[in-house]
């Protein structure tokens, strides 16, 4: 995906022989993957979104240092939420403003991400049992995490966009820090 590219992503199918001679279609499964800090998250792949490139984020005074500030994006004022503040103290802030933008118009928020999202195959046989990982999920993550997978050695969330969201709102209405 490039600078403010819409992502539109199809499933895409494998078309396999089988004995008969008859091809199947075989439905891949893949999801938007970023990273925030130590945390990956994956996300449906139906979900509007773009990424917007070393843009100027214009910092509002007095706000909670996870309010990054807002980017203006074709004419409109965006948040960009640092969500790495909620998981460590030390924030270490990367040059490059990479800006994950999700929804559009009036109700794009945008997300700092550390790198450029990727896109994985998701085989279902990799998923871990919610329950063995909540413990160690970061409150901002609470009630928006659908599925656990493990993936190589990495663990990813896969996450409910709009819960995820919604914490950030609420969380913006509760605490000032």
């Amino acid at each position: 995906m490039n600078s403010l590219e819409q992502s539109t992503m199809e499933t895409k199918m494998e078309y396999p022989i089988n004995t008969t001679g008859i091809t199947e279609a075989v439905v891949k499964n893949f999801r938007h993957g970023i990273n925030i800090g130590e945390q990956n998250l994956l996300f449906d792949k139906n979900i509007l979104c773009e990424v917007a490139l070393n843009t100027e984020i214009h910092p509002i005074p007095n706000m909670p240092r996870w309010l990054h500030g807002v980017i203006n994006l074709r004419g409109n004022l965006v948040p960009v939420f640092e969500i790495n503040t909620f998981l460590t103290e030390n924030v270490q802030r990367n040059k490059k403003n990479i800006i994950f933008v999700i929804n559009k118009g009036a109700n794009a928020i945008g997300l700092l991400i550390d790198k450029l999202p990727v896109t994985l195959e998701i085989d279902e046989t990799n998923e871990i049992l919610l329950n063995t990982y909540e413990e160690k999920t970061p409150e901002i993550f609470s009630g928006c995490i659908n599925k656990i997978y493990a993936l190589n050695t990495d663990v990813w969330l896969e996450i409910d966009m709009q819960i995820l969201i919604d914490n950030i709102h609420n969380r913006s209405l509760i605490k000032k820090t």
